[in-house]
């Protein structure tokens, strides 16, 4: 009984670590989120210059999401100044 509690945690630490993304993302999964967001690339290239660390999928998400946001709120700050002149 306890091997297969043991196999069953086994089991489930590989799936809770594949899902929350803390294994390295690899050139491809970067170039995947870089082709969806463009502004990940650059984003991706100053964190990985100033950091030696690679980057998990986690924090590739996270940077991507954050340079996606940043770049619709200058959108929008954009289109309201075109409006107003």
């Amino acid at each position: 009984m306890s091997v297969i509690i043991i196999f069953a945690g086994f089991l489930f630490y590989l799936y809770d670590s594949e899902y929350r993304g803390d294994k390295i993302a690899t050139e491809e999964q970067l170039l995947d989120i870089s082709h969806e967001i463009p502004c990940a690339g650059e984003a991706f290239w100053m964190v990985l210059r100033n950091n030696p660390k690679p980057l998990t999928l986690r924090s590739a998400n996270k940077i991507a999401s954050e340079c996606n946001e940043r770049n619709k709120q200058l959108q929008v700050l954009s289109k309201t100044r075109s409006d107003e002149g």
